[in-house]
């Protein structure tokens, strides 16, 4: 049950569901309040109304020293917190179980064929094969329960070459995290997984000549391009398996809440919410892509621009979800300590999104480290924050060299 009170209200003890700012600017966003100085950093960030879940807030008064014990919500794991300073095994383990890459990694790369040879079907006037489609949707899925920052992490890995399939099945990845969020059935996810695969279906029906410029499309080029979702519409509503809903994200991913998006121009509650999740998955991905006319993102850059984005283009809610889940440093990040250690992230916290676990490589001095060492910055005893994300060129460190992948 959440309760609605004001700043001058919190103590020691409640838990903070929802503040009146950007979540995203509030170091201690939905967590247990364990110290009077968590207070004083809200009332810093001009915090003034807070909503409370009485359920999950407990009674316990500080201790001497100001802090309460340290169980809390916000740990990794399980109902158990980890000494300060130590790293939840879990963390070490999130995306270096070798075997479980090698599980993932061969299922993205058949989800990819399973894509391929869809639009291959199609473009030839054939059914694609819908039930190998559902098993690979349903296999996304259970994966997804299992390992996904694995599957985020590869998904962002440039380990296949052709941009069009590979981005149909990370926008299923991307959209079905959303739909997880939103607390959505199997069923559900299924039809969003399936719409997902096959939005961008109707690129097959527009010219490589026009999709493969290296540079700003002229006004005619564009308006072809801005058919794709009409195109994908035709080429899928007689397709046996495509419900309704799934159809609507191929025809809905490029509409905009402010209504500026395209085919149909749609505005506000007009859009699905298939469509609406589908949208911010797809600028996502395409945002963190080397494409021929642009430069990837970093992925937290991608992330706060989406979220500046939100309140004109997308629904603010799911954008919110979508960055909880990744964390405001996504797995893969490159990122500089306030002491100066440089290392990746592994893992994030639902509940603590500036607090990643951090594999260090680098020492204070910029030395190679001589084996890696794991920090979970919400319970380090050095208190080290993250200072910055690294460019990718900025420091010769890979995810994907880590997992030794070719």
């Amino acid at each position: 049950m959440l309760k609605k009170i004001g700043i001058d209200e919190l103590t020691v003890g409640m838990y903070v569901e929802k503040v009146d700012r950007s979540w995203l600017e509030i170091p201690y966003f939905r967590k247990h309040i364990q110290s009077s100085d968590q207070i004083e950093t809200l009332r810093k960030f001009n915090v003034q109304v807070l909503h409370i879940d009485t359920d999950r807030s407990t009674p316990e008064e500080a201790t001497s020293d100001g802090e309460r014990p340290a169980k809390t919500s916000g740990a990794p794991r399980g109902d158990e917190a980890t000494p300060v300073g130590e790293a939840k095994p879990g963390g070490r383990e999130g995306i270096f179980d070798a075997e479980k890459v090698q599980v993932c990694r061969a299922f993205q790369k058949r989800a990819v064929q399973c894509v391929k040879k869809a639009f291959a079907a199609l473009a030839a006037n054939e059914p694609p094969d819908m039930e190998d489609a559902g098993v690979v949707v349903e296999g996304l899925i259970d994966h997804m329960a299992r390992d996904t920052a694995i599957l985020t992490t590869l998904a962002k890995l440039k380990a296949y070459d052709d941009y069009t399939f590979t981005h149909s099945v990370n926008v299923t990845i991307f959209s079905l995290i959303i739909g997880k969020a939103l607390q959505y059935t199997r069923s559900d996810l299924t039809k969003l997984g399936l719409g997902a695969m096959f939005h961008d279906i109707g690129k097959t029906r527009i010219s490589n000549d026009i999709l493969n410029q290296p540079r700003r499309l002229e006004p005619h080029e564009m308006a072809q391009v801005q058919k794709h979702p009409l195109f994908s519409l035709e080429l899928l509503r007689e397709v046996t398996g495509m419900s309704v809903h799934s159809l609507r994200v191929s025809l809905e991913h490029h509409e905009r809440v402010s209504g500026k998006g395209y085919p149909r121009g749609l505005k506000g509650a007009n859009i699905s919410e298939f469509g609406m999740i589908s949208s911010i998955a797809d600028v996502y991905d395409a945002m963190t892509t080397d494409r021929v006319y642009q430069k990837k993102a970093q992925p937290h850059s991608a992330l706060a621009r989406i979220y500046a984005m939100a309140k004109e283009d997308f629904n603010v809610g799911f954008v919110e979800r979508f960055i909880a889940r990744l964390g405001f440093y996504p797995i893969g990040s490159v990122v500089i300590l306030t002491s100066g250690e440089v290392g990746i992230v592994t893992e994030t916290h639902l509940d603590h999104l500036l607090c990643p676990v951090v594999m260090l490589l680098l020492d204070r001095t910029g030395q190679r480290l001589r084996s890696p060492d794991f920090v979970d910055l919400l319970y380090d005893r050095e208190k080290r924050r993250v200072k910055s994300v690294a460019g990718p060129s900025q420091y010769d460190l890979s995810v994907q060299d880590l997992l030794q992948l070719g």
